[in-house]
């Protein structure tokens, strides 16, 4: 797991401070220490400070009193102007909560009267070079406390980032649900359409067969544009037993064949003769044909109706039965 990047800045004279509070934090962040390669040559120290912004999730400035101030006459000890403007670059990135300064304990130092109330981390200045024990103990102590604060900040920003994304995956299911309540409705207008596109290959078996394959490739495609969907909802099952109700009510579609039989043709054309060659005339002949074909298209007619009412009749049971799942299963998962 990686840990939370912390910026650790400091001023050259104050450095060795840093390192070792660095040090002292590594078990649990990583530290960045503004020496280890942020500064190099060619860049704009602002740019780095930026880049050091954007990688890092905390930032430590650790304060020395290099410098003095004399304000209305009073002379203090204050920390180096460039750390006081990073701390205001943290606080403004990441926020007060997320930049500490750690400061000498008892020095008086001036800060910017913006900073007045603001509670600073502090150590206990020792004698001697900050390698020794007095000074490792004492920045020990003082680690202690900023690492309380980092840890007690990270929970609370990962409690935030949880609630966030718990916002954003619920977003996403709703949308989700909604998209995939539209695809009940495109499945639903397919059927809508397809009687039109059917009738409009009459005759063309082969035209026929080509408008049913048409419909079910145009299922399929749909069915992949919905597995992303499908699978956040966890609907993968329904959608699927939908789809496949819904192809196999496609392909078994039958077909109309409108022409008579040949039986039937010779039937008619026999009549014609007959009434022709029994002195009835050809045209009274015709009229009868006409008739004759007018209820045999009447019969084939309601023949037709009969076939795509059985057709429907074996395949609307199912379909609904299967959108009635895929909606329920998309309540379940917008309530859970």
């Amino acid at each position: 797991m990686t840990k939370p990047r912390v910026f650790v800045g400091s001023s050259l004279e104050g450095l060795a401070i840093a390192e070792i509070v660095a040090g002292h934090i590594a078990a649990d962040f990583e530290p960045s220490l503004w020496t280890k390669g942020l500064f190099l040559p060619g860049t704009y120290p602002l740019d780095a400070l930026e880049n050091a912004l954007h990688d890092s999730m905390f930032g430590i400035i650790v304060g020395t009193a290099d410098d003095a101030l004399t304000k209305k006459g009073v002379t203090a000890p204050t920390i180096r102007d460039n750390l006081v403007f990073e701390l205001g670059l943290f606080f403004g990135a990441l926020g007060r909560r997320r930049a500490i300064l750690l400061v000498p304990r008892g020095a008086t130092l001036t800060l910017p009267s913006d900073l007045d109330g603001l509670t600073l981390a502090r150590y206990q200045s020792q004698t001697g070079p900050p390698t020794t024990k007095p000074w490792l103990d004492a920045l020990q102590s003082a680690t202690v406390d900023v690492t309380t604060v980092l840890h007690k900040e990270l929970a609370r920003h990962e409690a935030s980032e949880e609630q966030r994304r718990a916002r954003l995956l619920q977003d996403r299911r709703r949308q989700a649900v909604l998209r995939l309540h539209r695809a009940v409705t495109q499945l639903r207008d397919l059927f809508i359409e397809l009687p039109t596109r059917t009738l409009s290959a009459l005759g063309n078996k082969v035209r026929f067969d080509e408008v049913k394959n048409e419909a079910s490739a145009r299922v399929r495609q749909m069915r992949q544009d919905w597995q992303e969907d499908a699978e956040l909802l966890e609907v993968v099952v329904q959608l699927d037993a939908l789809v496949r109700a819904t192809c196999s009510a496609i392909e078994n579609i039958p077909y109309p064949a409108v022409h008579l039989s040949q039986g039937e043709a010779k039937q008619v054309v026999d009549r014609l003769v007959e009434r022709g060659l029994a002195g009835g005339g050809i045209g009274g002949a015709f009229v009868e044909v006409a008739e004759q074909i007018s209820r045999e298209a009447e019969r084939k007619a309601d023949e037709f109706a009969q076939m795509y009412k059985s057709w429907w009749d074996r395949h609307s049971g199912e379909l609904r039965r299967r959108a009635n799942e895929l909606q329920d299963a998309l309540m379940g998962a917008l309530v859970a």
